[in-house]
């Protein structure tokens, strides 16, 4: 397929960039050839919703075409830092989702799930990013970084179960992705300290066959620290804790997702390493 690339070097640290190409996506051999399966009670995906699920393949679906456009800008300073801005566009067609119908079987009530063509989709997004080492802070050496993406999608679908509708977003796209974070060094124990906060907005996961069936994913924001430190010339203590506040996935349905239909208990979790280096 076409693809073009630009970089243009303006000095001073500063760069300019240009793509435009053209791109197919296949369908993966799961969403076409999956075999159906059944799964009902504890088991169940759907947890919280209808009792049982279904889950089927397509081998009816098209690969996905895409006409993908990106711009940017770079500017380098200090030691490593970088400050970068970026606006990106996606014209796509037969986008694949996953339609998420009710079916009543023998008493029971199933939410199948099966990948299928969307008629047409477009996604907007911008980017912002920097970064930089060795930053002194109250006579700490610190490495801080920060970087956010705000998106804009719409799909078109067009079929007997949905009829003609259009979403205000692509499959699994949050409209906010973001993540910051900085490593301090402790010299005096030959180590150093980090935190991170990672958050991403709700998506969409499965587009209903009428709008009050949409199921999706709530917000997630997950905090991770660690530290380390040598105890000897090269044995290397880490301590590390992830997800510090104890956010759990949550799944959504309804028209605006505004349900909670299951909740995943991951909880916190603490790891100790010995690195030998």
């Amino acid at each position: 397929m076409p693809s073009f690339a630009a970089d243009h070097d303006l000095g001073g640290g500063t760069k300019l960039r240009f793509a435009y190409s053209r791109t197919l996506g296949r369908p993966t051999p799961g969403d076409i050839a999956q075999p159906e399966t059944v799964t009902c009670g504890e088991d169940d995906q759907e947890a919280g919703g209808p009792e049982c699920s279904v889950r089927r393949g397509n081998p009816g679906l098209r690969p996905r075409r895409s006409d993908n456009l990106d711009v940017g800008a770079e500017y380098y300073f200090g030691k490593q830092g970088v400050i970068g801005i970026a606006a990106f566009a996606k014209w796509i067609k037969d986008d694949i989702f996953v339609l998420r119908s009710l079916e009543q079987i023998d008493d029971t009530l199933f939410a199948v799930r099966q990948p299928m063509n969307a008629d047409s989709s477009r996604l907007y997004g911008v980017e912002f990013q920097i970064a930089e080492r060795d930053v002194d802070i109250l006579g700490r050496k610190v490495d801080p970084f920060f970087n956010v993406t705000l998106l804009d999608g719409q799909m078109r679908v067009v079929g007997e179960d949905t009829g003609t509708r259009t979403v205000d977003r692509l499959m699994y796209q949050p409209d906010v992705t973001a993540a910051a974070g900085a490593t301090v060094r402790l010299p005096e124990i030959a180590g150093a300290i980090r935190g991170t906060v990672s958050h991403r907005s709700s998506s969409l996961t499965a587009l209903g066959a009428a709008p009050k069936d949409d199921g999706g994913r709530a917000g997630l924001t997950v905090v991770n620290a660690a530290l380390w430190h040598k105890v000897l010339p090269h044995v290397t203590f880490k301590y590390e804790i992830n997800n510090l506040f104890d956010d759990q996935p949550k799944f959504l349905v309804g028209n605006r997702l505004q349900y909670v239909s299951e909740i995943d208990n991951y909880g916190r979790s603490a790891f100790f390493h010995i690195v030998l280096n």
